[in-house]
């Protein structure tokens, strides 16, 4: 008698379980037909509202000219393919080109106004003028030097860099500074500064750049 009511139970069980299974199974298809209903009734509201809007503008259209004719004109223009140009066809009676409304409104557009002739900027040169002058500003020129000799001295390089310069210019400051060598037992690398004029700017930098006018085999470069 206990084993027939186990396995009942079991039974019940077991189609309480399909039962629940049938009904999330139909409880979800009956969500994806409703919302495919309101999909298909979007899109049948995007229709009616293209279809007014088409009403609207064939109602638009002046007395006597029908709906083709407007299509017509829309496409007025050749393809790009095309391998000889085609001229646009005339517009119909009551309707302007669409191709020569647009030249019109380029035209109509004005012209950019030429610009005027910006004064062109100068650096007085007369020496009895001596009335007003100018303030004076320098800049920093900065070159590397490595691969110098271990014992190589800071002040050296200055006094080979002042020798390079000589009379030429007005040196108005010049710093060299020994930088950290990875193997400072084989050579020594050192940063120069030499600060002049703002007008002897470029001169300083041909003497200082110029391979003869460092010692044969040392290599120079500038520094950022």
């Amino acid at each position: 008698m206990l084993p027939n009511l186990k396995q009942a139970l079991n039974c019940l069980i077991l189609a309480d379980s399909l039962l629940h299974q049938f009904l999330s199974k139909k409880q979800e298809l009956a969500y994806k037909v409703i919302s495919e209903v309101w999909e298909m009734k979007h899109l049948q509201n995007k229709v009616s509202q293209v279809q007014a809007e088409v009403e609207n503008m064939c109602a638009q259209l002046p007395c006597g000219a029908s709906k083709a004719t407007y299509l017509n004109e829309l496409d007025e223009f050749p393809p790009l393919s095309a391998a000889n140009p085609v001229a646009a066809p005339t517009a119909a009676a009551g309707h302007g080109s669409f191709a020569l409304k647009a030249t019109e409104l380029r035209a109509s557009v004005p012209k950019s106004l030429p610009r005027k002739a910006q004064p062109k900027s100068l650096t007085g040169s007369s020496t009895p003028n001596t009335v007003v002058s100018s303030a004076i500003t320098t800049r920093q020129i900065e070159v590397f030097v490595p691969r110098l000799h271990p014992h190589s001295k800071t002040a050296k390089v200055e006094d080979c860099a002042r020798c390079i310069i000589g009379d030429k210019l007005e040196v108005a400051e010049m710093h060299c500074e020994k930088l950290k060598a990875r193997y400072e037992h084989l050579y020594m690398s050192c940063h120069l500064q030499v600060r002049v004029k703002s007008a002897d700017m470029k001169c300083a930098l041909d003497l200082l750049m110029h391979r003869e006018s460092w010692p044969q085999g040392l290599f120079v470069k500038r520094f950022f």
